[in-house]
């Protein structure tokens, strides 16, 4: 994708935008649903249970540095009654824009 299709994107935008000043940023955030992690969390109680609805994962499993412009993490986006909750994995492998990590988490 970033040797093939962002190149293709970068030159329309040069031809779309070539008598504006300022061209479009990019960002590239990559969304995977099927991965193998599962993430807990302990009740009050000590029992492992789901974490909850828009909880995001982004120290330990993933590459802490801090660096705005490529990073991942998991989100878990919604809960579940039964079973194991089934987080999303994101890595953004390209950002030329102002937002911030946080911004984009």
């Amino acid at each position: 994708m970033l040797n093939n299709e962002i190149p293709q994107l970068e030159e329309a935008i040069r031809q779309l935008y070539r008598d504006q000043a300022k061209q479009p940023a990019i960002t590239v955030v990559v969304v995977n649903k099927r991965i193998h992690q599962r993430f807990f969390v302990k009740d009050p109680s000590g029992r492992l249970v789901n974490p909850p609805s828009g909880c995001i994962i982004d120290k330990g499993l993933v590459d802490t540095h801090l660096d705005t412009k490529q990073f991942d993490f998991y989100l878990t986006p919604s809960s579940a009654n039964q079973g194991c909750v089934l987080p999303t994995h994101f890595y953004c492998s390209r950002n030329d824009s102002e937002l911030t990590r946080f911004d984009i988490e």
